[in-house]
């Protein structure tokens, strides 16, 4: 499960640059991984434990207020904004003693959001409020994008990446080469070794609010 398969990317080389075999594929599987990586360090996924790897797939992660990312709007305490998301699924617990024994009740509050990053309390729901202080509220929340059905431009983006990447080990540290044709030479000119620009942006509107500061 990834951003992106092995098949998609042989797809997009046009199949006439990456051989199909096992040993292959199993290579391009990890770049495949790192490149999920990078990309969720970009974007500002942390890992969902500590020994966990950062990723923009859905994962499971518990966390509080004051942690990046996680915090109730001062100006609508009603409202929790949550990094990473898109949220999907969340139990909220909310204690100043910070035991957290008893979650809020679910049909208390819903994920809204066009990017499903906040957890809104219904205007008739007990408590009325989040508090406001950091570590009083953690949240259990499942967030990020469904593996084998990403949004469109990110599955693009990993293909690219991964792309970019299998190149640039047959020619790492190289800026251009020359071969000798009759009557002259052609030289190719290398892109910098680098994320390629049109996956940055690409990936610039996933990145999280915190990774912006």
């Amino acid at each position: 499960m990834a951003l992106c398969t092995a098949a998609q990317v042989r797809t997009a080389s046009q199949g006439d640059t990456i051989p199909d075999d096992a040993a292959t594929t199993a290579h391009i599987d990890a770049l495949i991984a790192s490149v999920g990586a990078l990309f969720a360090v970009y974007c500002g996924y942390p890992p969902a434990s500590p020994t966990a790897s950062p990723t923009m797939e859905s994962a499971s992660y518990t966390r509080h207020t004051g942690d990046s990312g996680v915090c109730v709007d001062p100006d609508n305490t009603r409202l929790l904004f949550v990094e990473p998301y898109p949220v999907t699924a969340a139990t909220v617990y909310q204690d100043l003693s910070e035991s957290f024994t008893t979650a809020i009740d679910s049909s208390a509050y819903d994920i809204r959001g066009d990017l499903a990053d906040h957890i809104r309390l219904k205007p008739t729901s007990s408590p009325g409020e989040f508090y406001t202080a950091e570590g009083v509220i953690r949240i259990t929340f499942t967030a990020g994008f469904t593996a084998d059905s990403p949004p469109d431009d990110l599955n693009r983006a990993a293909v690219e990446a991964v792309l970019f990447f299998y190149d640039l080990e047959s020619r790492r540290g190289r800026q251009s080469t020359a071969d000798g044709q009759t009557g002259g030479s052609l030289t190719t000119t290398f892109r910098p070794e680098d994320l390629p620009d049109h996956v940055v942006r690409m990936l610039n509107p996933y990145r999280l609010p915190s990774a912006l500061v």
